[in-house]
């Protein structure tokens, strides 16, 4: 029988209502716990996020999110484990690495493709180490930094050797467990080429299932060509920047959306909006620009950007399949 694996146990993916794939509930970059001008009450931010996202499921009927964050973005599981005991909100904890520009531990850089797969499956399997909390989904990235202004001069793959270590390793793993794998891609890579057909190349190539692959941050290009040829291959894909400041605009976005439903995806498009819930563990003021800013709530996407749907001609049954069957099927192994 098919599981959702959250940080409380697993669930019956009938169990859950609408759920959004790509979010954050406390996010840092590697040594941010170090800053001695950090500010982070625990306490308060636990209970912050909790309210917020009680508010979302009773507002909005949203039961369930995806916390992106791998080791390397901050993950606290048993953060994340309170947050959903205290919102009756299931969240979805990720294994994975980040950028190698930004993340990937140098533990990890130095381990080859058979120790990742490793750490992969016994964190989806035996649970987060120091914790024992099970992970359900497996978070990838590629890009030459944190949403950078700059292209990757890495070269025409646009993807590291590291970085392509991990997407073996995570595809091995998913052959063995069923489980999602997730992406994070960059403005600057879409605009170069279709980098998210280059990270289906690579998970095809160790025989990963695309159906369970979600190719995230589409929401950065308007390119449908690149859209429609990754959907052509059989995988997700996810416009889950929806509301960031850097994003495309709400009507630039529900438009792309729109059209890829008429052409009759419908069954293979995620919505989030990849925020975390209140806080990062460093001050974030007008004097630290590089502070990444919480963005919307998470209610924003069934606000503002649904009835923008409905008014273009999106009916109630794809809205239904896009956020809720979409990814139900999206994270049940």
């Amino acid at each position: 029988m098919a599981i959702i694996r959250t940080v409380l146990g697993d669930v019956k993916p009938a169990e859950l209502g609408a759920i959004l794939p790509h979010e954050h509930t406390v996010f840092s970059f590697l040594g941010a716990e170090t800053d001695p001008g950090s500010s982070y009450d625990r306490e308060e931010v636990i209970q912050r996020a909790a309210e917020e996202l009680k508010i979302v499921k009773e507002s909005h009927g949203i039961s369930g999110i995806v916390d992106a964050a791998p080791m390397d973005l901050g993950r606290d599981t048993e953060f994340q484990a309170e947050v959903s005991r205290r919102s009756g909100v299931h969240i979805v904890a990720s294994t994975g690495l980040f950028t190698e520009s930004v993340g990937f531990p140098s533990y990890w850089r130095q381990r080859d493709v058979d120790a990742l797969e490793d750490l992969f499956t016994k964190e989806i399997t035996e649970g987060v180490v120091g914790t024992g909390i099970k992970c359900g989904v497996i978070k990838l990235a590629t890009g030459p930094g944190f949403i950078s202004p700059q292209p990757n001069t890495g070269g025409d793959s646009r993807i590291t050797p590291r970085e392509e270590r991990a997407f073996r390793a995570a595809a091995r793993a998913q052959k063995k467990l069923g489980v999602a794998i997730i992406t994070h891609t960059e403005p600057p890579d879409w605009e170069a080429t279709n980098i998210g057909a280059k990270q289906m190349d690579i998970l095809e190539e160790e025989g990963a299932d695309l159906s369970h692959c979600m190719i995230g941050h589409v929401s950065n290009t308007t390119n449908l060509a690149y859209l429609v040829e990754l959907l052509k291959r059989g995988c997700n894909i996810a416009f889950d920047t929806i509301g960031l400041n850097w994003a495309f605009s709400d009507d630039v976005i529900t438009g792309v959306v729109t059209g890829l439903v008429a052409l009759g995806y419908e069954s293979q498009i995620l919505l989030s909006h990849d925020r975390y819930c209140m806080e990062i563990r460093r001050p974030s003021t007008e004097k630290d620009p590089s502070a990444y800013p919480p963005g919307v709530d998470p209610g924003y996407i069934h606000r503002e950007i649904i009835p923008k749907l409905l008014k273009g001609g999106v009916s109630e049954k794809s809205i239904h399949q896009i956020t809720v069957e979409n990814p139900q099927r999206l994270l049940a192994f």
